[in-house]
């Protein structure tokens, strides 16, 4: 279920990448440690002072406010941003749930692998080749160095 969860937010977020800001898609993803929050108050029981829920409020204002979202179109395509707060979200939850004695390094391998696998079954499918033109040899040697220095 965990790999499922990261899969359809990954997806999901690359659609919404096409079709947003970063800026608003960042936005709206900020709201995953708020449903971890409520999804553990009410289904595990842990306990969330008035204080915590108010620093939690603040801290997601304050990155609206910063940020300056400008989403104005609302549309059926706005639940593609809507989808990766909430996968990753149950992602982080199931991860709490099923942790107790197990290894967490074995519960990433496990997630990761599926992932992987899913992934690749897509990519043969949808892979589209980049094109290399000629005139610019250097050009593109440059591109992928900023590309590189940004990973």
């Amino acid at each position: 279920i965990r790999s499922i969860l990261m899969v359809t937010a990954t997806s999901f977020m690359f659609y919404s990448l096409q079709k947003f800001d970063l800026v608003d898609i960042y936005v709206v993803f900020f709201t995953a440690p708020l449903i971890v929050s409520l999804l553990s108050a009410y289904f595990l029981k842990d306990i969330l002072s008035t204080k915590g829920i108010l620093l939690m409020l603040l801290s997601f204002g304050s990155i609206v406010y910063s940020l300056g979202p400008s989403m104005r179109i609302f549309s059926l395509d706005l639940i593609f941003p809507i989808v990766p707060p909430i996968c990753w979200a149950l992602y982080q939850f199931f991860t709490k749930v099923v942790s107790g004695d197990n290894d967490p390094f074995a519960a990433i391998f496990y997630t990761s692998i599926l992932g992987a696998i899913i992934f690749s079954i897509f990519i043969f499918f949808n892979w589209t080749r980049v094109e290399y033109s000629r005139r610019g040899k250097n050009q593109n040697r440059n591109n992928m160095f900023v590309i590189t220095r940004l990973w």
